[in-house]
């Protein structure tokens, strides 16, 4: 003799209503815990030293600006 299973659904008596908006945004929530765990974890556990940059002198010589440009030649025929 076989044995028969018989399967039994919680949602069986339910309709499809569309979209639940509890579970969007419960869904959206639980995406942006883990994408902000997973930034947490890229950024580094103690910034990089930076090299101590020794001081530069740079010389700077002021031009004046040029002369403006002559005014254009009339056009005649």
């Amino acid at each position: 003799m076989t044995e028969q299973l018989v399967f039994h659904h919680r949602y069986d008596g339910e309709k499809d209503t569309g979209l639940s908006w509890p579970r969007i945004a419960g869904i959206a929530f639980v995406i942006a815990l883990h994408l902000a765990a997973l930034m947490m974890l890229l950024i580094p556990a103690v910034a990089p030293k930076a090299a101590k940059e020794k001081e530069r002198n740079v010389m700077v010589t002021l031009v004046d600006a040029p002369p403006p440009p002559p005014p254009p030649v009339p056009y005649t025929h």
